[in-house]
């Protein structure tokens, strides 16, 4: 069965999720509909996933591909700000509850991953306890676990996801939405290459949203970064593998939309210059060559070939982001203060001093420091730490001294904050889930086994991310691991239907 269709959902999934962004906008202009749309949109999740839970898990996947931190719509009660995504997520889980839990009778409580669950939900309520024992403040405790709350994402999913074609209609929700995300990335960039007088107000939305990190690399070039591209990330591996490994066995339709899908996502991918994403994007490419050779027995002219297609779809996307940024001063100058390639490449890679990755450093050295101190269980949620930041900002506020509950070493930052017991605990979570993937590619048939090598491939390069970008602990990430999970394992299942059931 292939997965991929240019069929209504994916079609569909692309028009909400633009005008999402559109309305998002228009309510950024007009603040007091804020709270109006913000409940509007809980109204609409209530209806649908009441009607039919598919729909609202939809909701919730979409909303992870194009949503950043989730504050696409938000809704303020006091001095705290509650997003959407929280508000959709909730709104799911616990209508799946009042529809479908019974006392004894979980439909999750089946799977192979229940008790790794339970000991993980233990840890969980322990760093719960030990934030609040540690008098850490209750506004850090909050924002810092409430990511982990998407651990609860995996009731619905597995309820909903009983047949290949149920895994079908919730990734052509990603495909849609990540390329409506594409769409909004490119706009982006052009609109700040040409220094359009809309500019100032973009910048703003998109900086009160969270949508995009926005900011200057050389010239008239922007990075325009959003945490939901590890989204688009997760989209090109996918697409690579079942595009290559299938190439000429699906009709043009399905084939075009893969190939325009892999071509999409790894631009979106180039846009985000995030040397993370670029670092990962290449081991994990190291990793599908070998199993194409070792596995499916590429020879030496087929992946010559295959790198070379790479190569050249990397040039012309390079080529392409360099046209984009340069034709609007083109367009007004007559070719003049064009930027290059190389100066470009100069600017993103050259440069080991950046800021970022200087405070990356420095904060390594005092995070040990507090793991040493709290190895075993840990600090709990909203513990914090202070270090020298070389951000521009922190240092013209505070000389530089900078405390914060949110790490980039994502590992370390659950090792603090959970303990080697939690850290442990989800490291196997992971491998199993992993190990999962693993059965369904060597025993089932051909299409199911190359698509669970897909996934799998995007699977290792989230862990890969989180080395030193946080998502394992994000609602970003974890919502993938906990599709991941049941996609495999429903998979893996011998009597898994290929269609609806009656």
């Amino acid at each position: 069965m292939n997965f991929f269709s240019l069929d209504k959902t994916f079609r569909l999934t692309i028009w909400i999720s633009l005008l999402a962004f559109l309305l998002s906008w228009l309510v950024w202009y007009q603040p007091g509909a804020s709270t109006i749309v913000f409940w509007l949109i809980v109204a609409t999740v209530v209806i649908f996933s009441w009607w039919k839970l598919e729909l609202g898990l939809m909701l919730v996947l979409a909303e992870l591909c194009i949503g950043s931190k989730g504050y696409l719509f938000s809704w303020t009660l006091a001095d705290l700000t509650i997003s959407i995504r929280l508000a959709i997520f909730l709104t799911v889980v616990l209508i799946w509850a009042l529809k479908y839990f019974r006392p004894g009778k979980v439909e999750f409580r089946s799977s192979s991953f229940f008790w790794w669950y339970i000991g993980f939900l233990a840890v969980y309520v322990v760093g719960l306890g030990l934030g609040w024992l540690n008098s850490h403040p209750g506004k850090d405790i909050f924002l810092d676990a409430n990511g982990y709350l998407y651990f609860g994402l995996i009731f619905p999913i597995y309820h909903v996801i009983r047949d290949r074609a149920g895994i079908k209609r919730l990734v052509s929700v990603m495909l849609g939405a990540t390329t409506a995300l594409g769409i909004k990335t490119l706009a982006l960039l052009f609109a700040f290459a040409g220094q359009y007088s809309v500019l100032p107000e973009l910048y703003r939305w998109a900086r009160d949203t969270r949508l995009d990190e926005i900011t200057l690399i050389t010239h008239n070039v922007y990075r325009v970064f959003s945490q939901a591209h590890i989204y688009a990330f997760f989209v090109s591996i996918i697409t690579l593998v079942i595009g290559t490994l299938l190439f000429r066995q699906l009709q043009k339709r399905e084939e075009r939309l893969l190939w325009g899908m892999f071509l999409i996502s790894t631009l979106t991918v180039l846009i985000s210059y995030s040397r993370t994403f670029w670092l990962s994007l290449g081991l994990t490419l190291l990793v599908i060559l070998a199993t194409f050779v070792i596995r499916y027995q590429f020879t030496a002219a087929k992946m010559s070939r295959l790198i070379g297609v790479l190569l050249l779809v990397a040039v012309l996307e390079a080529a392409f982001v360099v046209l984009l940024v340069n034709l609007p001063n083109w367009l007004r100058s007559g070719g003049g203060g064009a930027v290059s390639l190389s100066s470009l490449v100069e600017e993103r890679l050259g440069d080991t001093e950046q800021a970022g990755l200087q405070s990356r450093m420095k904060l390594l050295e005092p995070l040990a420091s507090g793991i040493i101190h709290h190895p075993i269980l840990g600090v709990g949620f909203g513990g914090t730490v202070s270090y020298q930041t070389d951000d521009p900002r922190i240092v013209a506020e505070t000389g530089g001294l900078y405390t914060t509950y949110s790490f980039e070493w994502g590992y370390l930052d659950i090792w603090y904050k959970l303990g080697f017991v939690g850290l442990a605990l989800y490291i196997l979570f992971l491998w199993r889930v992993a190990q999962k993937g693993l059965a369904v590619v060597r025993d089932r048939e051909r299409d199911i086994s190359i698509f669970a090598l897909a996934w799998l491939m995007a699977f290792l390069g989230l862990v890969v991310i989180h080395m030193t970008t946080p998502y394992l602990n994000h609602p970003l990430g974890i919502g993938f691991v906990m599709l991941s999970a049941v996609i495999f394992e429903r998979l893996g299942e011998r009597n898994t239907r290929e269609h609806d059931a009656a």
